[in-house]
């Protein structure tokens, strides 16, 4: 039996940049070695791509454009940080998770993490906005809480008020809005500071409010089942009848509430032949237990000629400032 051999006309990849074979010629690429199918047209022709694929440029192909194509002769490149290759668009949730170092985001998943990770962030430790306290309209005895936020005492919770709440302070505490907040046994009594809280119950992610005479709101979360975290939002004296003096709470930046007493309450009053000459000590009308500012007003009176009267004021961490006085042009001098 006679065997022929039949070889197709042929050339470097360079050389079918310029040619164009006849319809249906098909031509053989030698840098390649593979078959180029011709349509008398177009230049260069159709290049068949070979079993192992490694003359073809998968660049730009999508996943779907190889479905077609046997596994076997076919093995995707995963991309990573220092190679181009086939890569796969992560979830939303995979993105908010933050763990999965294969697959690519989108700018939509990429929105979606920042605002789980923006609702989800703690607060700063010590943190607090708004949550101002005010007279509801029983002025005496109920205060209402503005909406805000603020970090637990103990760095571990937020505690977030989304809607106002008013508490009662000559009732028992009952959890929400317009109900008693002085836990059991407490009871108001005249001359008392009231710590006022917001108060958060964990599992049930609650959060509520109620006054009580302890700083880490003892009596409070005992009588409030299931709420154990606590911010103190304000604290508050009541007068010789029992009542809440009336006040005007204003918050000033960094969240500092600033408190003032609407109606002036006189706490020393003296004339020449019973001021003190040694420092005493004066119990003012404020809030006890806590560390505050308070705004004094002090009005000197003299009735005897050029005599002119001398006050020292100071807090307990001042040292002692010995007063002595020198008599010139008439007037007393504090030296």
């Amino acid at each position: 039996m006679t065997t022929k051999s039949v070889q197709w006309r042929r050339g470097t990849t360079s050389g079918h940049t310029s040619f164009t074979g006849l319809q249906g010629e098909v031509t053989v690429d030698v840098t390649k070695n593979t078959l180029i199918v011709h349509d008398q047209s177009t230049v260069g022709g159709f290049p068949l791509a070979r079993e192992d694929l490694s003359n073809v440029d998968l660049s730009g192909l999508a996943q779907n454009d190889l479905s077609n194509v046997d596994p076997a002769h076919y093995s995707p490149i995963d991309a990573t940080d220092s190679a181009k290759g086939i890569v796969e668009l992560a979830t939303d949730a995979e993105t908010i998770t933050g763990t999965d170092s294969t697959r690519a985001t989108t700018p939509a998943s990429v929105k979606a993490a920042i605002m789980a990770n923006v609702s989800t962030a703690a607060l700063p430790r010590g943190f607090i906005s708004g949550l101002i306290p005010s007279l509801a309209t029983d002025i005496e005895h109920d205060l209402t809480i503005s909406i805000g936020e603020a970090r637990s005492p103990d760095h571990t919770t937020d505690i977030k008020l989304n809607t106002t709440i008013t508490k009662q302070i000559d009732a028992t505490w009952v959890a929400g809005d317009n109900v008693g907040g002085l836990p059991a046994p407490l009871t108001v009594t005249a001359d008392t500071t009231y710590h006022l809280f917001v108060i958060y119950n964990p599992t049930t992610q609650t959060t509520d409010a109620g006054f009580d005479t302890d700083l880490n709101a003892t009596n409070l979360l005992t009588i409030a089942t299931g709420y154990t975290k606590y911010r103190r939002v304000g604290s508050f004296l009541t007068d010789a009848n029992a009542n809440l003096r009336p006040f005007k709470a204003i918050e000033k930046a960094g969240g500092e509430t600033l408190v003032k007493y609407t109606t002036p309450i006189s706490n020393l009053s003296v004339n020449a032949s019973t001021q003190p000459t040694t420092y005493t000590i004066l119990n003012l009308s404020i809030p006890n237990d806590v560390e505050i500012s308070p705004t004094l007003s002090i009005k000197l009176e003299s009735n005897s000629g050029f005599n002119y009267e001398h006050v020292l004021l100071k807090d307990s961490y001042t040292q002692d400032i010995k007063a002595s006085y020198a008599s010139g042009w008439g007037v007393n001098s504090l030296v």
